[in-house]
């Protein structure tokens, strides 16, 4: 699954910070709680909330598929 946009989480933030109930900011922006509460915390411990990098290595098949593929695009 795909991170949310920094310009959302900044959004959601904000709400936050403007004293919109946790319930409310859930339902208008479509997370999920314990979401709301992750970006609590990141930014109140690391100053950001930037999405993190995926773990793990890189595929080794993608590069050779999409060079097999590309020139009958």
């Amino acid at each position: 699954m795909k991170a949310y946009s920094q310009d959302s989480r900044e959004h959601v933030l904000q709400a936050v910070d403007s004293g919109y109930p946790r319930v409310e900011i859930v339902r208008l922006f479509g997370i999920s709680l314990s979401t709301l509460k992750r970006y609590v915390k990141q930014r109140r411990e690391e100053g950001h909330v930037r999405p993190k990098a995926i773990p793990g290595r890189p595929p080794k098949k993608r590069t050779q598929v999409e060079a097999g593929v590309l020139p009958y695009l």
